[in-house]
């Protein structure tokens, strides 16, 4: 995505004799606050220019894509001054498009009738839905979405005389990596634990293998290991 620049914005700064705002533009997928950036600010511009280049990772079907102009102030609260959006259906497939947007209004601050932003949109590449489990993301790599569902007949750990039973909770994680993506939480007392817990593993790529390690939780000690098994890349595509 990069911001170019805006046009015709309203004097947020307006004093006697003469006065302009300090515009920067904050872009964002609605609802997402993680998938953000902002420009730097242009000090006493209304046509400000950015060209402002940052890339968007979590954008999909039914997303928006927000453009939010603010006035810079050292102090108190910074003045919108318009913001405009971009649907997801509005992108196409391959290659850049510019768009030369109007800015609304938000709220009670006004933004001129005649301000706009100009953009430049570039997607790399659409994703292809794979019966929403898998989901491809970059040339070779994919989006998993993983049930952790339960496990039978595990080693009782735990054993003492009298009774007793294991604590299992699950690891998951793409071999080779070295962190793990996940853990479950831990079901006291059960040789066949139930979790039912979702995960997103959003880099895996075709040669990778999805692990599953299995604990018993201790205090005080180590936690004791139970087993593990693995999901090669091939056996996740054929479903």
């Amino acid at each position: 995505v990069t911001v170019e620049r805006a046009n015709k914005l309203r004097d947020a700064d307006w004093a006697p004799g003469g006065g302009s705002s300090d515009p920067y533009c904050v872009v964002a997928v609605r609802g997402k606050g993680k998938s953000s950036f902002k420009t730097k600010v242009v000090q006493n511009n209304r046509d400000p220019v950015w060209n402002h280049t940052a890339k968007i990772n979590d954008m999909h079907d039914g997303d928006e894509l927000c453009f939010e102009i603010l006035d810079h102030d050292v102090v108190g609260k910074h003045d919108s001054l318009g913001i405009a959006s971009i649907g997801w259906e509005e992108l196409q497939e391959d290659g850049a498009q510019s768009f030369l947007l109007p800015l609304e209004s938000t709220g009670k601050k006004k933004a001129n009738k005649d301000s706009v932003i100009s953009v430049k949109v570039t997607v790399a590449k659409r994703k292809l839905e794979m019966g929403n489990t898998l989901t491809t993301h970059l040339e070779g790599m994919y989006k998993l979405q993983v049930n952790i569902i339960s496990a039978r007949n595990l080693r009782n750990a735990d054993h003492f005389m009298g009774g007793g039973s294991s604590d299992p909770y699950c690891k998951c994680y793409v071999k080779g990596t070295g962190k793990t993506q996940y853990t479950t939480r831990t079901i006291n007392d059960k040789t066949s634990p139930e979790w039912n817990e979702q995960l997103v593993v959003p880099d895996f790529y075709k040669d990778d293998k999805l692990m599953f390690e299995i604990y018993d939780k201790d205090v005080g000690k180590k936690d004791d290991f139970l087993g593990k098994a693995e999901i090669p890349f091939s056996q996740v595509a054929a479903h």
